[in-house]
């Protein structure tokens, strides 16, 4: 399958786009992007955890808020 970059610590990142369109479920075009990795050896479990945890704070609109302007102020987080 070619190759490819392991992760060796879980890990997350979130950057901000521009309204891309998307078919979601509001309707709504995405303004966060969010790459999650870990290791091949917890892949079942961890990645799932950073979900879980990820849904949570996203559903709070102070959480994305602030996380909108931090990325407003650096570019990243």
């Amino acid at each position: 399958m070619g190759n490819r970059i392991q992760s060796k610590k879980s890990c997350f990142a979130i950057g901000k786009c521009k309204g891309v369109q998307w078919d979601s479920l509001d309707g709504q075009p995405v303004e966060l992007v969010i790459l999650i990795a870990v290791p091949k050896s917890k892949a079942s479990t961890e990645h799932l955890f950073i979900i879980s945890r990820l849904a949570e704070e996203l559903m709070d609109d102070r959480f994305t808020n602030k996380l909108k302007k931090c990325l407003e102020q650096s570019g990243d987080i």
